[in-house]
């Protein structure tokens, strides 16, 4: 795969739309199959638009130029729309990745290309084909991305056959599929054709044209996607400056071109199952300057870089799922927020007692975690989740303890079960503001029949409060209060911490979690 600074398939455009600009329409006699391109990004790596993902957000896509020029779905002066590259695809493919950064990478070199807006009015109007069809006749250059579900849209299928019939040069990328599967409408694209061959409401010419148009556009010399991935992404970050969103999912990615660890306007990065933290000890993250979210999750993930505390506006950090990670290094103090559930491998977390901003701690279910130095130093801190931690010292309650929470108002952690299985203890440190309470229990008792508990809060060695109650739910044995309920009093009230012991009149207890919070 190439990785120059200047990927070819910018270069190729830009060279075209200057040649074309200067020659009249019958003078574009261009020998399209001997033109050689690249993409700006691996099959499998995604770059995202500004709020891609993100509900609620615009996605829109329309031309590229200058504030007030015409969107795809406007009109320009004298209703004329000025593009100098179509680029077709099927939105639902590759709106929101390879198409997006396309366009922004030929941005850069001020070349205008047009994507329909998907989403746009002229859906429920019937004005797309003929938007569509405009652009189509002010473009140089026509640059089909022929996606896994191109042909399941016929909108697509007129735009090639379109294409093909005007004659203008032609820069076909292979995204995920095959050039054969296009020539021979085979693989992915066989299904839709197959339909297509039996909706009898469609005029064969028609269905005709479309095959001869990527039977002619499948013999083109393009750029596939799907054969020449080698876990290295182009080097084409340098052009876009204004990249404020990033995912990358690709677990044959290995290597990252260093111009992306200098892009001062992204704002989060996304990574699933993705390679390339290993070896990054060495570089220097800090002109990142506007990272505020990392998010990276996957079974390839067994580090994270010792520089992660140089990110000096991070505030989201997110390690869900990475099943083979075994610490996580010094953070940032500007984080507000951790969670690295799931991590079964997880054993140990650096100090946290300098993150005066962090509000959240996310630790579910992370079975070998054993200690979590610099707990208690957390004053702000709103939300703990430590349910499913089974293997928590006694050092950890000891800081839970000691520790002044006073804005803690959600706490979940995992029990200290007797050797001889008959009881379960909970450390509850200082809870303002609580409205529920349950205690869940897992061992060796009998579902079929009613579960009841012997439920104890002690305070400074002294017995406060105890009840017995049936369990809510048999099958693991949940205890519920509400805040009506003595129980929730008691926590909630007074200073200092409390212990919950449980015992169960019939059945072993191993294990076990206590919620406490509001609603």
């Amino acid at each position: 795969m190439t990785t120059a600074a200047d990927p070819k398939i910018e270069r190729e455009v830009g060279k075209q739309v200057r040649v074309s600009s200067a020659e009249s329409p019958s003078d574009k006699n261009v020998d399209r199959r001997e033109t050689e391109v690249c993409p700006a990004t691996s099959s499998s790596s995604s770059l995202s638009a500004p709020g891609a993902g993100d509900e609620g957000e615009d996605r829109a896509l329309s031309s590229l130029g200058t504030p007030g020029e015409p969107s795809a779905s406007e009109d320009g002066s004298g209703g004329a729309l000025e593009f100098e590259v179509f680029i077709s695809f099927r939105w639902q493919d590759t709106a929101n990745g390879f198409s997006w950064q396309l366009r922004e990478a030929l941005k850069h070199r001020d070349i205008r290309a047009f994507l329909m807006d998907a989403d746009a009015e002229m859906l429920k109007t019937g004005k797309m084909m003929e938007t569509s069809s405009k652009a189509m006749n002010r473009a140089d250059v026509f640059i089909p991305i022929f996606s896994r579900g191109y042909a399941e849209s016929t909108s697509c299928l007129e735009e090639i056959a379109k294409m093909v019939e005007c004659k203008k040069l032609m820069l076909p990328v292979f995204y995920d599929v095959e050039p054969r599967d296009v020539r021979n409408q085979r693989g992915p694209f066989e299904a839709a054709f197959k339909r297509y061959e039996k909706d009898e409401g469609l005029d064969k010419k028609k269905l005709k044209a479309w095959r001869d148009a990527l039977k002619e556009t499948g013999e083109f010399k393009g750029y596939d996607m799907q054969n020449e991935a080698d876990g290295e992404l182009p080097d084409i970050f340098g052009g876009l400056k204004k990249l404020k969103v990033l995912n990358l999912c690709n677990p044959h990615l290995k290597v990252l071109p260093s111009s992306m660890f200098h892009l001062q306007s992204l704002e989060r990065l996304y990574d699933v199952d993705c390679n390339w933290l290993e070896g990054t000890d060495m570089i220097d993250f800090s002109d990142l300057c506007s990272l505020t979210l990392l998010s990276i999750r996957g079974d390839n993930v067994y580090m994270l870089p010792s520089s992660l505390n140089s990110f000096p506006k991070l505030q989201v950090l997110t390690l869900n799922y990475c099943k083979n990670l075994k610490f996580i290094p010094t953070l940032p103090h500007s984080l507000t927020r951790l969670s690295a559930s799931e991590c079964p491998s997880l054993e140990k977390i650096s100090n946290v007692s300098h993150l005066n901003a962090l509000r959240s701690i996310s630790l579910r279910d992370c079975t070998k975690l054993v200690d979590i130095p610099g707990l208690e130093k957390l004053r702000h801190l709103e939300e703990l989740h430590l349910g499913g931690c089974s293997s928590l010292t006694h050092v950890v309650r000891d800081r839970i303890k000691v520790a002044n929470f006073e804005h803690l108002l959600k706490m979940g952690i995992s029990g200290t079960p007797t050797s001889s299985g008959g009881q379960i203890s909970f450390v509850i440190p200082k809870v303002l503001n609580i409205s529920r309470v349950q205690i869940s229990i897992v061992g060796s008792f009998d579902c079929d029949q009613k579960l009841t508990g012997h439920i104890e809060i002690v305070k400074e060695g002294c017995l406060i409060f105890e009840t017995r109650r049936e369990a809510v739910y048999q099958y693991f044995c949940a205890f519920r209060f509400g805040e009506e309920d003595d129980m929730v009093r008691q926590i909630g009230s007074g200073n200092g911490y409390r212990i919950v012991r449980v015992s169960l009149d019939d059945g072993l207890i191993t294990g076990g979690d206590i919620f406490v919070g509001t609603l």
